[in-house]
């Protein structure tokens, strides 16, 4: 892949992230009549993994500030009491990061990981075909 082209991806990754956290900003306004103001980020959980899976941390990360930004905001329900909004917003934001995180670990391959993995399953395979095969000296 070239330059460019890993550039347009990484920009549409960024452009999906935003657009991932404006439609879970959207989805929990459309289900502010049946939640309330309870659960405010029912739905931002979910948005943060999808983006941190498919396109990364940063994007995650954008992901998270916006659904965070949108709570903060009394004209986007749901509203988040003045009070209540460092502990509920604080706890999202380090929850969303640790998300991102974990999310960022298990997409990124391990190559570490995986040369011990095949490095064994040779040896077996290589033990198994030795119990196979008849020994040449009895």
């Amino acid at each position: 892949m070239s330059a460019a082209e890993r550039r347009r991806a990484s920009l549409r990754g960024w452009a999906l992230a935003a657009l991932t956290g404006l439609a879970a900003v959207a989805l929990r306004a459309l289900a502010q009549p049946l939640l309330g103001d309870h659960l405010p980020f029912l739905i931002a959980f979910p948005a943060t993994v999808i983006s941190a899976l498919f396109w990364g941390i940063g994007p995650a990360l954008l992901t998270i500030a916006l659904c965070a930004y949108a709570a903060a905001t009394p004209l986007v329900p749901p509203d988040v009491a003045a009070l209540d909004q460092p502990m509920q917003i604080g706890g999202f934001l380090v929850a969303g990061i640790v998300i991102a995180l974990l999310c960022e670990h298990f997409r990124a391959p391990q190559p570490a990981d995986a040369a011990p993995a095949a490095s064994c399953a040779r040896a077996a395979s290589r033990r198994a075909t030795s119990a196979a095969a008849p020994d040449p000296t009895h």
